[in-house]
């Protein structure tokens, strides 16, 4: 049993995934939009972020896993503070070859669910702009 927490809480892990995106940006993988709060990267970057390839499920889950560490990204970028991640974020997904077509956005948003009024949960909602 634990009765004393944790006093220092390593940094080190997010400082070098900052680094790795920092370096997709050198790339021109990744452009961040500081002023409007979304950013554009391209789609075989996201997919190499989301670290999985077994099902479509886990896929789903890295991608939008991706997407809220890139959130966190602008706003240490943009050094915003916590605010920041209260308001909504979008992130586009365009195709890696040029002229680079948008391929769908995913916004994230923060709001109230219906089973924890007192809790405010983020809300992932996709835009498909592929045809069918």
């Amino acid at each position: 049993m634990k009765l004393f927490r944790k006093r220092h809480v390593n940094l080190q892990p997010w400082l070098d995934y900052f680094e790795m995106l920092q370096e997709y940006e050198r790339n021109g993988y990744l452009e961040v939009s500081l002023n409007k709060g979304e950013a554009y990267i391209t789609q075989a970057a996201l997919c190499t972020l989301s670290g999985t390839d077994k099902d479509r499920y886990q896929m789903a889950r890295g991608i939008i896993k991706a997407a809220r560490h890139i959130r966190a990204y602008v706003g240490w970028k943009g050094r915003f503070g916590r605010e920041f991640l209260l308001k909504p974020f979008a992130l586009q997904v365009v195709k890696d070859d040029k002229p680079h077509d948008m391929v769908y956005t995913i916004l994230l948003s923060r709001r109230r669910r219906w089973w924890k009024l007192w809790m405010k949960a983020d809300v992932v909602n996709v835009i498909n702009y592929t045809k069918q």
